[in-house]
């Protein structure tokens, strides 16, 4: 029974220890704010409290790249990265619509 308790508390102390690690990267990763400490992150933690809440703000400062450039280019590089992501119908939208404005101006819009 004594073995047990100790197997019992040491495996609570490894959860424990290892749940405080998680916030602690969780919080420096959030300073560096950058896809790339988001997928390393996901990498060390693919199961962790915070993967999705990761994988979220990847797809915002994805978006937030396809938007600062503003081509057909991004946006098709954000669909191939999140094609059912939180943007992906707006990106969609603006493709068309940047596609429209290019036929418009050369005048090749077919009937």
């Amino acid at each position: 029974m004594r073995k047990l308790s100790v197997t019992i508390l040491a495996i609570m102390t490894i959860i424990v220890h290892s749940s405080a690690q998680s916030k602690k990267t969780w919080n420096e990763t959030q300073l560096k704010n950058s896809v790339s400490a988001y997928t390393a992150f996901i990498k060390q933690y693919p199961a962790g409290k915070y993967t999705e809440l990761a994988m979220k703000r990847i797809d915002s400062l994805d978006w937030i790249n396809a938007e600062t450039f503003n081509n057909t280019e991004a946006y098709n590089e954000y669909l191939a990265k999140h094609e059912t992501g939180k943007y992906s119908a707006w990106v969609k939208h603006r493709i068309d619509s940047l596609e429209w404005d290019i036929a418009t101006s050369e005048n090749t819009i077919l009937s």
